[in-house]
Formats: C-alpha cells, sequence, structure tokens
C-alpha cells in the first residue's frame, strides 16, 4: 500500500481558484467528513478586517482536488457582524454540527477579536450553510 505522502509528494495543491472568492490569503483550513464527501473548510481575506470570511470547498478523496463551492462565503460580513472566519468545524453528541470561530468587535480595520460559536448545516443537497450571528 502506498502511503499517503508517496502518493500525493508531486501534487501538494488541493483546491485552485475556480469560483471568485473575495481574498487577500486564504488560510486556516480544515476538513470534515459528510455523507462520503469531504469539505474543505477556510477562511479568507485579511483576518484584521471586517470583510475576513469563511468558505468552503468539496471533494471526494481527502486529498483533492477540491472544488470550492458556488454560494461562497457562508459565513461573512452582515448587519453588525464583521469578520468571522478562523474556525473549526465540531459535531456533537446528537449529530448537531458547529462552527467555532471568531468575529471582529467593529467595522474598523483592526485585530479586536472575540470567540463565537454558531450551527452549521447541510441541505439535501449536500450543501454546507452557516450563518455568524452575534448573539441573537
Amino acid at each position: 500500500m502506498q502511503s499517503i505522502i508517496t502518493r500525493y509528494a508531486n501534487n501538494p495543491i488541493l483546491c485552485k481558484e475556480d469560483v471568485p472568492f473575495p481574498v487577500e490569503t486564504v488560510h486556516n483550513a480544515g476538513a470534515v467528513k459528510h455523507d462520503g464527501r469531504y469539505y474543505l473548510i477556510y477562511s479568507g481575506s485579511g483576518a484584521n478586517t471586517p470583510d475576513y470570511a469563511v468558505g468552503y470547498a468539496t471533494a471526494q478523496d481527502p486529498m483533492g482536488p477540491f472544488t470550492r463551492a458556488a454560494h461562497n462565503p457562508i459565513l461573512h460580513r452582515s448587519e453588525g457582524v464583521y469578520g468571522p472566519g478562523h474556525g473549526c468545524a465540531i459535531r456533537d453528541p446528537d449529530g448537531q454540527w458547529w462552527f467555532v470561530y471568531h468575529q471582529k468587535a467593529s467595522p474598523r480595520k483592526a485585530w479586536d477579536r472575540f470567540i463565537c460559536l454558531d450551527p452549521l448545516h447541510f441541505d439535501a443537497e449536500g450543501r454546507l450553510h452557516g450563518q455568524a450571528t452575534r448573539g441573537r
């Protein structure tokens, strides 16, 4: 059996820009598996900006290739919510998915962040959805 390092050593790029997502940088990637599909969840844009956001891409294999979701970003700036991102998806004992992440306290470009927790859900077509809230 070929090791994962040997198998993918010559192809380290898991996801290429095939759907526009307004970003300066893409980072904090993490993956979950749901119904046989892998979801690579990542954050994009400047983490100190109000436009920081969360998107995802899917693949049948954990090493890709991943295809970005057309409805990205799934968590983004909205009324009273600034710069949600840089988190991880977790599943509770009842099967509910959650996203632990940070938001900015204000719309200014700064590092004024706090930790949040909001639900994630998968629709019937397997698309991942979330909504950043602020205590609502």
